[in-house]
């Protein structure tokens, strides 16, 4: 696991010592790549940390916020949209509630107004979530937990290219799901780097399967697999994550 985040010395300043205590909340997953970062946290936040985070929101995301039917979503929601703008403002040297939040032409979220390309994603699953943040490279992240009830033959049919399906169905059973799963998490993760997410055909985008085997992106349309590297992110038990990184395009 990660370390705590404590690296910002405290100015003494109101908001300042609540910025810093929802920074001491997200843990740091190292990673070996200059300017790449990657933060997991949890969503299920006490009273304080979850106003904390609701102080920080601007106007679209309270409005968002509000329309979940489940307070569980909304406290989620709001938990994830805070922490996204606690460790964005940390990493770029802006107050989180300055940090202007838009969204490309393929919905991507983007943060136009950096002196620099920053490029970030966000993925959760039950109360855990990952931040990956880097000014290197475009990047997507996502997080599951395999112990969710589908029908992943049936997802395998409709969403895995027929090699990823010949090679699922020579894992054996006791270990079907979980290489399900990794496998998912690897063609999810580099559709949200592209910016696609589930609007990709995820059938396009062929990946190694199983938690043993080495995560590496076999195919793409309208990219070279040569820019991608993807890692398999320990995150503790009960979840499978990845993480796909692609060199930024000129």
């Amino acid at each position: 696991m990660c370390a705590s985040v404590r690296e910002q010395p405290a100015s003494g300043k109101c908001d300042d010592l609540q910025i810093g205590a929802l920074e001491s909340i997200a843990r740091r997953i190292p990673l070996p790549f200059a300017d790449t970062q990657l933060w997991c946290f949890p969503l299920n936040l006490n009273a304080s940390d979850l106003n904390r985070c609701a102080l920080l929101l601007s106007a679209e995301e309270i409005s968002r916020a509000v329309h979940f039917k489940l307070e569980r979503d909304k406290n989620r929601y709001t938990a994830g949209r805070g922490m996204l703008r606690v460790l964005l403002g940390k990493y770029v040297g802006v107050s989180p509630r300055a940090l202007n939040i838009t969204a490309d032409l393929l919905a991507k979220p983007i943060l136009p107004d950096q002196p620099r390309p920053v490029d970030f994603n966000l993925s959760h699953a039950d109360d855990c979530a990952l931040i990956a943040i880097s000014s290197t490279y475009e990047v997507g992240v996502d997080l599951e937990n395999p112990a969710r009830d589908v029908d992943y033959d049936a997802l395998a049919l409709r969403f895995f290219s027929a090699r990823e399906q010949a090679e699922l169905q020579r894992i054996p059973q006791a270990e079907r799901r979980r290489a399900f799963v990794t496998c998912w998490t690897r063609k999810e993760a580099v559709a949200k780097a592209l910016g696609q997410g589930l609007r990709m055909p995820l059938e396009t985008i062929e990946v190694t399967i199983g938690s043993s085997a080495q995560a590496q992106l076999l195919s793409v349309p309208t990219s070279s697999v040569k820019d991608w590297t993807l890692h398999n992110v320990n995150v503790g038990a009960g979840f499978v994550a990845t993480l796909a990184l692609r060199r930024r395009q000129a």
